[in-house]
């Protein structure tokens, strides 16, 4: 029996501290979300060949490597909106279905 209480802790452990890194994670990805598309943001745009340009938008998800198209059916419904360079900058890749390699 105490084996099994013993298995049992475990495995609760286990998933308590998958649980608090997803939570943690998503945090991490909703403070840029909040930062980035904040009104204050919004109105400070890059300016290249003398137009104003707003910079491009991808969606990202945890626990997964990609970065998507605003309007990617693969990205899923936990997408989180974010610039591409900082989506680069935090290690994802384009998805193969719907950016198309440069």
């Amino acid at each position: 029996m105490g084996k099994w209480v013993l298995i049992a802790v475990r495995v609760i452990a286990i998933a308590i501290f998958v649980m608090v890194t997803v939570y943690l994670l998503n945090k991490i990805l909703s403070k840029d979300v909040t930062e980035e598309t904040s009104l204050t943001y919004k109105h400070k745009m890059e300016v290249e060949r003398g137009e104003f340009v707003t910079p491009k938008m991808v969606k990202v998800t945890v626990g997964d490597s990609l970065y998507h198209d605003m309007d990617c059916g693969w990205a899923g419904k936990t997408a989180r909106e974010m610039k591409l360079d900082r989506a680069v900058e935090l290690g994802f890749y384009p998805c193969s279905q719907c950016i198309e390699e440069e």
